[in-house]
């Protein structure tokens, strides 16, 4: 079943994959990355990782990519990751108990959220994240590459 699948050329679409959340956990997960500035910070991870290739790509090549470029991706960045339903899907496996005490610790310690410099960030939101960059950065690389 599983090669019979890959096989077929299937346009690709988002799934969302993973337990489902309760409303009490969706409440605390949105508090969590307002009380947290979770997407602050890892909006600033993926600005800082696009800059990085941008100039790395440049090195080799000048203006391989620009800063209209750099702004770009960054849009289509913050477009993919500024839904709540990603977020719910990612801690989905946090208990409440879990997310109350991260609340309790960003409150208490505000002075590393301030900056969106210190997140707690599953692993698989982070990759995902790192995958959708290399993607939209290999993508501008590619068409100007054609040109």
């Amino acid at each position: 079943m599983f090669y019979l699948l890959c096989g077929l050329n299937l346009p690709a679409q988002t799934v969302v994959y993973g337990i489902p959340t309760s409303k009490a956990q969706e409440k605390l997960i949105d508090e969590f990355i307002e009380v947290s500035q979770f997407k602050k910070a890892l909006l600033q991870a993926a600005s800082i990782k696009v800059s990085v290739l941008a100039m790395t790509a440049n090195q080799t090549r000048k203006d391989s990519i620009t800063q209209e470029d750099v702004t770009g991706i960054l849009k289509e960045i913050y477009n993919d990751y500024n839904y709540k339903e990603k977020y719910y899907t990612e801690f989905a496996t946090v208990t409440e108990k879990q997310l109350a005490s991260l609340i309790k610790f960003y409150k208490e310690n505000a002075s590393l959220s301030k900056e969106g410099q210190y997140i707690f960030c599953p692993v698989n939101l982070f990759h995902n994240l790192d995958n959708d960059i290399q993607h939209a950065t290999k993508s501008v690389l590619e068409n100007k590459n054609k040109k």
